[in-house]
């Protein structure tokens, strides 16, 4: 005979098993058919998880072969008598864009030096002054440095959007398809529904690209494609073998907080005579490192959300802590949706 004490502890037991098994099911339906609009809040609940993995994890080593050199100002004081001596120096006091005397000269000094790539966080769309110099640099080192390209969404006739492509002008790169010139690499970076930058997305395909990056679209063997930023720099350092497969973003672990992992060098102090004697060697602090140029200066507005801290992380920094995770191999693996509906209904039967 059963006593009333064991039939009320049954009908508890009963309920929390109900209670659970509501809760486990009403979760699974939200997460794959979004029941009581669940979804947009399970993918938020997602998101700080996945913030909150970069903020207290892991973090990747900083790899020392590879350095950014940033403008953080749109134009730098000189001395009448200095820019005599160094004529670099009056462009640089010109307001931002310089004459594209700079980036030749910085070029070739640094490839004396014995750097081992130039990566140039920089479209040169625009026809200015001194591009036959410049131009005449790219291709003598063209095996060796990489030029950012840059996509976009543009308005259609139709009243949709599509997806055009800032590239190098024909007076730096004389090529009518430029984009898919072996020293060109986009430098778009993508961020996930809630602005923050997560992952990175390594090669895109001319089918992708046709299909306005539809990860879901398989592009036919040999098709061409195009690569980013840093997987074109892993190949300047002879890792192609680090640059992950397929088109899919692939989420990373990033190094430190923005200004720590990878601290600017800046652009004006390598053309100071004094400070590249001292600081940089006579150059040779640059041998057989990988260089990545870019703007630090808020005003040219490459600044992005990353998961590492509020502050804001200038765009080729970011790029630097994709290269330096490659390196690593310090990717981060997201589950399957079926794994994760099976976790779901699994929690519950366990909670039951």
């Amino acid at each position: 005979m059963v006593s009333i004490g064991q039939s009320q502890s049954r009908a508890r037991q009963w309920q929390l098993t109900a209670i659970c098994a509501t809760v486990a099911v009403t979760v699974w339906l939200g997460a794959t058919q979004n029941f009581l609009w669940l979804n947009r809040h399970l993918t938020r609940a997602e998101a700080y998880a996945e913030t909150s993995l970069h903020r207290v994890g892991r973090k990747t080593p900083a790899n020392p072969n590879i350095m950014l050199v940033g403008f953080e100002r749109t134009d730098y004081a000189a001395r009448p008598e200095d820019i005599a001596s160094l004529p670099v120096l009056g462009f640089l006091k010109e307001p931002y864009p310089w004459s594209r005397e700079v980036w030749a000269e910085l070029t070739e000094k640094l490839f004396a030096a014995g750097a081992k790539g130039i990566v140039f966080d920089i479209v040169f769309r625009a026809a200015m002054e001194n591009d036959a110099r410049f131009a005449a640099v790219i291709q003598k080192h063209r095996d060796r440095l990489a030029l950012a390209t840059l996509f976009q969404e543009d308005d259609t006739p139709e009243g949709g959007t599509g997806i055009n492509q800032i590239a190098p002008g024909n007076t730096i790169i004389p090529r009518s398809d430029v984009i898919y010139d072996p020293c060109v690499a986009y430098a778009t970076i993508w961020p996930d529904a809630d602005s923050i930058v997560r992952r990175a997305r390594f090669r895109i395909s001319e089918t992708s690209l046709n299909f306005r990056l539809d990860d879901s679209v398989v592009a036919p063997p040999g098709t061409r494609e195009q690569l980013s930023l840093a997987a074109r720099a892993l190949c300047l350092m002879d890792r192609a073998d680090a640059i992950p497969p397929g088109e899919r973003p692939v989420a990373f672990r990033y190094t430190d907080v923005p200004g720590k992992g990878f601290p600017f060098h800046a652009l004006n102090d390598l053309f100071h005579p004094g400070i590249w004697a001292q600081r940089y060697q006579n150059g040779a602090f640059f041998k057989d490192k990988l260089v990545l140029i870019g703007p630090i200066a808020e005003i040219l507005h490459d600044f992005h959300r990353t998961p590492m801290a509020d502050q804001f992380m200038p765009g080729p920094e970011i790029h630097l802590n994709i290269i330096n995770a490659a390196l690593h191999r310090e990717f981060l693996r997201n589950t399957s949706g079926n794994f994760n509906q099976g976790l779901i209904l699994g929690s519950g039967a366990l909670a039951a």
